[in-house]
């Protein structure tokens, strides 16, 4: 095409490509920036190494790309200010620079010296710089992403790491051990305050999540013994009624509850998942269903405050210990 040829280096495809040739072109690249998740998907299949620009509220976690070897780029919060920076050409070349050259580095240059030779150091500052890898079998699977420049991470990071333990035990079948992927220096003071609301919080959702599943067992426990779910005593209806009551009660107390403490947003999403997908023709069938509902979410509760603990006392300072004082034998009383 006339419109892609000529002296400049660069050729733009925007408006000249089906849903093929798209792929074909992806494929030829040796790297693929994008914010667009679709790209990212087909990237990560295609083999083509990846700069993903995760803007807005972070979902790299989730949407990132999947393999070893990418990168990806979100803006990090302006200190003491939950407004975000913007992620600059500056850091994408430095990021992009950096990753084409790890072959020639064999890893022994870190991104800071890197970024400081160039006289880009500030730009670390003002991005959140995170590589893709692939996890160990015996770590649990899937894809992890490491936070380049080691610097304290926030709430968010955090219960994205926590969230994707939750997930793998909900539905893989396998935990891996507690707070493996994370370090005491990335612990800082805002973190640790916030765990410590995040604490409290939680132990309240941990309640109401073993009250629904007493109510719900003994929902199913009373109408299991009933032949029929329309004709029964009016001693029966109104217990029933008031078991009814009681699990709605608690609904409305976890979506008040993620209302003062967002981090637990997660679980009442799936709560309401959960519910929605009840099944039985009966009330001894759905008090039954419901039940385990409820234990699925203690037990992500519990991993939540697993991690709360764990990286609350991580956080501690550790005790000095007095060395050893050489020679003791020959030291006179």
């Amino acid at each position: 095409d006339s419109r892609t040829k000529g002296s400049s280096s660069i050729v733009s495809l925007v408006g000249l490509t089906n849903f093929d040739l798209w792929i074909s072109a992806i494929s030829k690249c040796q790297w693929l920036f994008t914010a667009d998740t679709a790209a990212v998907h087909l990237a990560s299949v295609l083999g083509t190494r990846i700069l993903n620009f995760s803007l807005g509220t972070p979902q790299y976690s989730e949407r990132g790309p999947y393999g070893t070897g990418h990168y990806i780029l979100s803006p990090a919060s302006v200190s003491g200010n939950d407004k975000p920076n913007e992620i600059t050409p500056e850091a994408a070349y430095l990021v992009w620079l950096y990753g084409s050259n790890e072959w020639a580095t064999k890893g022994q240059v870190s991104l800071e010296t890197h970024a400081l030779r160039l006289g880009w150091g500030d730009y670390l500052n003002q991005t959140k710089i995170l590589r893709s890898r692939i996890r160990d079998a015996s770590d649990g699977g899937g894809v992890v992403y490491d936070t380049i420049v080691k610097k304290p991470i926030d709430i968010n990071d955090w219960c994205s790491m926590v969230m994707g333990h939750v997930a793998r035990s909900w539905y893989c079948g396998w935990v891996p051990p507690i707070g493996k992927e994370l370090a005491r220096e990335d612990i800082g003071p805002l973190l640790v305050q916030k765990l410590r609301e995040l604490n409290d919080s939680a132990d309240v959702l941990l309640k109401i999540c073993e009250r629904g599943n007493q109510a719900a067992l003994t929902l199913h426990k009373k109408t299991s013994s009933m032949k029929s779910d329309k004709i029964m005593g009016v001693h029966d209806r109104e217990e029933l009624r008031e078991l009814g009551k009681t699990l709605m009660d608690l609904e409305n107390l976890v979506d008040r509850l993620v209302k003062t403490q967002a981090a637990l947003l997660p679980f009442s999403k799936m709560s309401k998942v959960l519910m929605h997908h009840l099944k039985g023709e009966h009330l001894a069938d759905l008090g039954k269903e419901t039940a385990e509902s409820y234990k699925q979410l203690r037990d992500g509760v519990q991993i939540l405050l697993n991690w709360t603990h764990f990286t609350l006392g991580l956080s501690k300072p550790v005790a000095l210990q007095p060395k050893p004082i050489a020679n003791l034998e020959r030291i006179s009383p």
